[in-house]
């Protein structure tokens, strides 16, 4: 079955890479955890693969700040589950440093795209913004492609029986929202008020 892939990706290369950008806008922490482990054994390309990520999480980012930004311009208060006329205080505290909201954002699940499309919505310079979208989207997409390289070295993952491989990807998911459930917490605790009442969960 590696052989396989191996051969795919090989010959598919153009493919291949379109799908790791698709997924990385659709779903990225997982995502880059299976496209680490990939390139520990040699499937995927671990700088090659990187760039693509690195461009797609800020495709991403523009995306959504785009969308902020239009939200804006036609003076639309209200998007998805957003109601940006009652998140003022969230407004504004994330406009004078909205550079390290886009950073920490992006480790903290179901907290990037509120802090991007607020970003476009309260009128960051794009290129201000895309400097700080290419130093999140970097240390992001490093860290956990590296993390699941290492996790695949460590646990072998790919020569595991099914089950037990299965046990072990849960767990690191598991711990993987832990951790961003964890950031996100501290985000609201440091900068937003006790209650975190300025945004939704």
């Amino acid at each position: 079955m590696i052989e396989q892939i191996t051969l795919f990706i090989q010959n598919y290369q153009s493919i291949v890479y379109l799908i790791v950008f698709l997924a990385i806008i659709a779903e990225g922490d997982i995502s880059l955890l299976l496209f680490g482990a990939l390139s520990k054994i040699g499937i995927l390309n671990f700088s090659r693969t990187l760039g693509v990520v690195i461009l797609a999480a800020m495709t991403h980012d523009v995306i959504f700040w785009k969308i902020g930004e239009k939200l804006s311009v036609m003076k639309n208060k209200k998007y998805l589950f957003l109601d940006f006329e009652r998140m003022g205080h969230f407004l504004d505290k994330i406009k004078p440093s909205i550079g390290i909201y886009v950073i920490l954002s992006k480790f903290a699940w179901n907290f990037n795209r509120i802090v991007i499309v607020s970003s476009g919505y309260i009128k960051t310079p794009i290129k201000k913004f895309i400097k700080y979208s290419f130093l999140s989207s970097f240390l992001w997409s490093v860290s956990y492609m590296s993390l699941g390289y290492v996790f695949a070295d460590q646990t072998d993952i790919f020569k595991q029986k099914l089950e037990v491989a299965g046990i072990l990807v849960i767990g690191i998911i598991l711990i993987m929202a832990l951790f961003e459930i964890y950031i996100k917490k501290a985000v609201k605790k440091y900068f937003f008020q006790s209650d975190g009442s300025d945004i939704k969960n």
